[in-house]
């Protein structure tokens, strides 16, 4: 079996060009938002295509979602007033409008803009797709990507955090239907709070989000003594970490809580995998000190679980570093083989200039203030919450 027929992506340049709409994938805040050369989207997929990894993978052109998919988790009134905001021809907002947009979040850091329900639609639609080839696939232990989704603050009724549709907690939704435990691991630097709160009260999903906490970083939420409610106790783990965490720490955290301990105990039918790249070093939201072969050792791990497995995008507000990240993750599932450490001649070229056209990123001095006791304090707690909830499957 060739790895092209077990590897989906979900791409299409339509498809790219709806999810570029996302105001935070501009590159340049001042510069023209619908130019390729300002965004995020096209950095992402470009580089992964001057890697040659499309000729390794299946392309899959995703499906929109509908409204009826997006309210398997959405209320109806929230996309019913996003398609409403979304059809207006009049740029002043009316007095209802403005409190359509309060009301539902669509204000601040979640602000509406032209084009919003397409944007949903197709990052919903690509995180739905690839959980259908996963299911389609399954005997396979397919893995499908769709760097676009990994949405994972957004509320049933409301947006956050940049994020407008849930799409973990919908692919999610989704996978349930043909496996019966699906567990989420959550490596982006900021707490999965949405999927966190979505699946909180069940033992079919086990929720993992390792993450930066404390004072000043949203969302302000994933402690580790939030470990589930009712049937789901214990299915809820938060790794929460202090500013400077290293490889070191992360990579020993996730092998020894997250592939030794959850994995073991909860047995997971398949894996999504949310890997938003605000871990990295040099991140401007986040205030970890991940390199690029930080990730790529995770995502080996996952990958050597030989399970069916979704992987999703999330933040990462350094585009080239997130590209670089996105890139080395698809060649981890791909092949044993390392890529090649320098970037290849493409359109975007230019833009990795900054770490001399290399691949991988380059540590900060940034102090850790995770210590080893704190970090063993820490792998204590989570285990034993793990081990004294979850009853062997």
């Amino acid at each position: 079996m060739s790895t092209k027929s077990k590897v989906f992506f979900m791409y299409s340049p339509e498809f790219v060009k709806f999810c570029s709409l996302l105001p935070t994938n501009a590159i340049n805040k001042d510069d023209d938002e619908d130019d390729k050369r300002n965004n995020r989207s096209y950095l992402v997929h470009n580089l992964i295509h001057a890697y040659g990894l499309f000729n390794n993978m299946t392309l899959v052109r995703p499906k929109e979602a509908t409204k009826e998919d997006l309210i398997k988790f959405h209320t109806k009134p929230y996309i019913d007033a996003i398609i409403q905001l979304d059809q207006q021809n009049d740029s002043s907002d009316s007095d209802d409008e403005i409190q359509d947009k309060r009301e539902f979040g669509l204000v601040d850091d979640a602000h509406y803009f032209k084009g919003i329900y397409s944007y949903i639609c197709n990052v919903a639609g690509g995180s739905i797709s690839a959980a259908r080839m996963v299911m389609i696939n399954r005997d396979k232990c397919p893995v499908a990507f769709n760097w676009e989704g990994g949405r994972h603050h957004a509320r049933a009724g409301k947006a956050f955090g940049f994020c407008y549709v849930n799409d973990v907690v919908l692919c999610s939704i989704e996978l349930l239907r043909a496996f019966k435990r699906v567990l989420i691991i959550d490596i982006d630097v900021h707490h999965g709070d949405g999927v966190e709160e979505a699946f909180y009260s069940t033992d079919r999903a086990m929720t993992v989000s390792i993450h930066q906490y404390g004072q000043g970083l949203y969302p302000g939420t994933g402690d580790p003594d939030s470990i589930g409610r009712g049937r789901g106790v214990g299915y809820n783990v938060n790794i929460a970490l202090q500013e400077g965490a290293s490889d070191e720490v992360y990579v020993s955290l996730f092998e020894d809580v997250v592939i030794n301990c959850c994995v073991n105990k909860f047995k997971p039918d398949c894996i999504v995998l949310v890997c938003g790249a605000d871990s990295l070093t040099g991140d401007p939201l986040g205030h970890l000190n991940v390199s690029v072969a930080g990730y790529e050792r995770c995502a080996r791990m996952i990958k050597n679980l030989n399970l069916p497995t979704v992987v999703l995008g999330a933040g990462g507000y350094n585009a080239p570093n997130t590209a670089r990240c996105f890139a080395t993750v698809t060649a981890a599932f791909l092949t044993d083989e390392p890529l090649p450490d320098d970037i290849p001649e493409h359109d975007f070229y230019e833009f990795y200039s900054d770490n001399g056209f290399k691949r991988n990123t380059r540590l900060s001095k940034r102090k850790d203030y995770n210590t080893k006791e704190s970090i063993n304090i820490l792998k204590t707690k989570l285990i034993s919450n793990i081990e004294t909830h979850i009853k062997q499957l």
